[in-house]
């Protein structure tokens, strides 16, 4: 289970609902991922580190809500702070290659609903 540091019952369900779906393997790629609450949010909603999800404010539903830690945590994956800062990849690529990891962890509904609210 990642760190979760955050007081807001309604983040700590939606990170709870989100890990709970991630496959076993992934779990325990991104065992080491903390979550915390916005303070460090380059974004309105959340932002993805090297290994910690910083929330901001979430959707009010839940499936948007979901669709947006997950594809924060396809950046991890992706180690998408590294290769953009190395020039591998654009952030352009970045964001198409969290939506990818998500949407094959089965949250493509999830990330639907979080386009859906955020605009992209």
């Amino acid at each position: 289970m990642p760190i979760i540091d955050t007081w807001d019952c309604e983040h700590q369900r939606v990170i709870r609902l989100v890990w709970g779906r991630l496959p076993p393997h992934v779990q325990r790629h991104l065992n080491h991922v903390r979550f915390t609450e916005g303070q460090h949010a380059r974004k309105a909603y959340a932002s993805a580190g090297v290994s910690d999800v910083d929330i901001r404010r979430l959707p009010p539903t839940t499936d948007g809500s979901i669709g947006i830690l997950a594809h924060e945590l396809g950046h991890i994956a992706g180690d998408h702070i590294r290769r953009v800062n190395a020039g591998e990849i654009s952030e352009q690529e970045a964001e198409r290659e969290a939506d990818a990891y998500a949407r094959h962890w089965g949250f493509g509904r999830e990330l639907d609903a979080r386009r859906d609210w955020i605009g992209r």
